[in-house]
């Protein structure tokens, strides 16, 4: 019987040498795999409507003796209790509105049962509403993005351009202050923070938006970096510390998500702050791009493109 090996570790083209291997837990071939269900994650979609994320493992596999047998019927319940907001790790925000371009309904496995749970507050008919859209610019880059925003305007949209020296100088989103969102208070330990503040009260004020962050590392714009390692010995000091290299990774998931709760600490003896991969979570209650650029004429190329693309 042959043993399905775990997968390898990736290598660079550039390699030399032999590649490592990594070798099979021989525990793994003892265990029987049931049929089974588990909770994978949980969140808030458009702010407060809470959605839980079940992964089925409909077929039971058992490598000691290399069967496979699928299920051929399946129940899953979810058990829950009742609570408060106050109650949940991850605190729901409560916007003045719903988005119009979600629809939870199409997201979930039980969709008609979400008239009596789904959060929908009273506004103007949704059909109404003008979207927003958020440029977030380097004061040197924001008249080079007029143009867009004229673009944006005549598609509907109502256009904000801000500049990131402006939500830096208000004592609202000034470094070592706090802003509270969704009940949840949050300290603003650095530059991304600021950022995060300015955009988690313009989620809370309006609901749900587009934004476009412009800039790159040549410009005050922040970003937020994750990291995916830690040290072993002292001799890898330099990898695992390099906050440009590969053990960090950049996230603008960071400016998009205001419902989970980001645990930031200083890395190492680094002084960025910064928080594991994996604790991160994928919820956004915004829609979030970025354009890497340090000059006018990437600005206009971008848009000349953008123009070519809807047109």
């Amino acid at each position: 019987m042959c043993r399905i090996y775990p997968g390898q570790e990736p290598v660079t083209t550039n390699h030399e040498g032999p590649v490592p291997f990594t070798a099979p837990l021989e525990s793994a071939y003892t265990l029987t795999l049931p049929v089974r269900a588990e909770v994978v994650s949980d969140g808030f979609v458009d702010g407060c409507n809470h959605i839980v994320t079940v992964a089925v493992y409909p077929t039971a596999y058992s490598p000691a003796n290399g069967t496979v047998m699928p299920a051929s019927r399946l129940t899953v319940t979810l058990s829950y209790d009742d609570c408060t907001a106050a109650d949940l790790k991850d605190t729901p925000i409560f916007p003045p509105h719903r988005s119009r371009h979600i629809n939870v309904g199409d997201m979930v496995v039980n969709a008609q049962r979400m008239s009596s749970r789904q959060y929908a507050p009273a506004a103007a008919p949704l059909d109404t509403m003008s979207d927003r859209y958020y440029i977030i610019t380097p004061r040197s880059l924001a008249d080079s993005f007029r143009d867009l925003a004229a673009w944006k305007r005549q598609k509907g949209y109502d256009v904000v351009i801000k500049t990131i020296e402006d939500i830096y100088a208000d004592s609202r989103y000034a470094i070592g202050g706090t802003f509270t969102v969704g009940g949840r208070e949050e300290s603003i330990v650095d530059s991304a923070a600021s950022l995060r503040a300015y955009l988690a009260g313009q989620f809370q004020e309006y609901g749900s938006y587009f934004c476009l962050l412009a800039g790159d590392y040549r410009t005050p714009m922040p970003i937020r970096k994750v990291y995916s390692s830690t040290r072993t010995n002292a001799e890898t000091f330099e990898y695992y510390s390099n906050y440009n290299g590969e053990n960090f990774i950049p996230t603008d998931n960071y400016f998009s998500d205001f419902t989970s709760a980001w645990t930031l600490g200083s890395y190492m003896e680094c002084d960025y702050k910064t928080t594991h991969y994996s604790s991160c979570k994928y919820n956004p209650d915004i829609a979030i791009g970025r354009l890497l650029c340090s000059k006018p004429e990437e600005v206009r190329n971008y848009f000349y493109k953008l123009k070519i693309y809807e047109a």
